[in-house]
């Protein structure tokens, strides 16, 4: 206990805490909704081979606009939308984290996405897209839950899986599962761009794509950083630097005019 003192302040101790129990419960959501979403959408005609299934592309739009889904494909919207509607609520409510926009922009670029999603009837495309994101957010805050910690194995582990499960399924599978064959479809058949939010749909989803290689890469520098220094940090949340006299919060603080006695 006295390590950890030493070596953070009262202020981060509990911030780190805060963080820890919120990654956890995250952590735990994605692991449980993509094994849900395993188990209900396998063996469905359109779910893609890049996914275990046997589907193809066409099955995604068989029967477009007026397709018959399962009501699995509603819960699991209903169940992201309001994950995504409570995180940006906590994200505006908490205090202020150097990560504030790096979490901000893909919580609203997701609510945005869901929802032209689901009022375009994208339900069996966006079910993709939705899993090859989710999947990945399983290690993703398990690292984030660890990296503080003395686990260090573990959050080796963690960020090995995790690099590997970013790389084949948001920066392969979602593009050649979900991304490529939204841009076929617009082309072979026009009329799908011209449905309510099509093209706000297909704009987030290239921010999103681009987000996504944006974060591919600050993974690497964490990994480049752990073999140069040996230390593990998380370069995304940096919670840490609250102590850090650069941090603006901290310059507020420490500028201020003492009280005379």
């Amino acid at each position: 206990m006295n390590t950890v003192r030493s070596r953070w302040s009262e202020q981060v101790r509990q911030l780190l805490c805060s963080h820890f129990g919120a990654t956890t419960w995250k952590m735990v959501y994605f692991l449980t909704t993509t094994a849900m979403c395993l188990v209900a959408f396998r063996n469905e005609q359109w779910w893609p081979h890049q996914l275990g299934g046997e589907g193809s592309e066409e099955q995604l739009w068989q029967g477009y606009p007026m397709q018959q889904n399962s009501v699995y494909c509603h819960l699991y919207f209903y169940l992201a939308f309001g994950h995504h509607l409570a995180s940006l609520v906590c994200i505006l409510k908490s205090p202020w984290l150097p990560d504030f926009f790096d979490q901000l922009l893909p919580c609203v670029a997701a609510l945005c996405l869901i929802y032209f999603s689901y009022m375009s009837n994208f339900l069996r495309v966006g079910v993709v897209i939705l899993f090859c994101h989710d999947i990945c957010d399983i290690f993703t805050y398990g690292c984030k839950a660890f990296v503080d910690t003395p686990y260090h194995k573990v959050t080796i582990g963690l960020f090995m899986l995790l690099t590997t499960c970013w790389f084949y399924f948001r920066l392969y599978t979602f593009p050649a599962a979900a991304l490529f064959p939204i841009f076929k479809a617009i082309k072979t058949r026009p009329h799908y761009s011209e449905t309510e939010g099509g093209s706000y749909f297909i704009f987030i989803l290239l921010t999103l794509c681009l987000m996504n290689i944006y974060w591919f890469v600050l993974m690497v520098k964490m990994f480049v950083h752990f073999i140069v220094s040996g230390q593990m940090r998380d370069l995304h949340s940096r919670v840490s630097d609250v102590d850090d006299p650069a941090h603006p919060r901290t310059r507020q603080t420490s500028t201020k005019p003492a009280k005379a006695d």
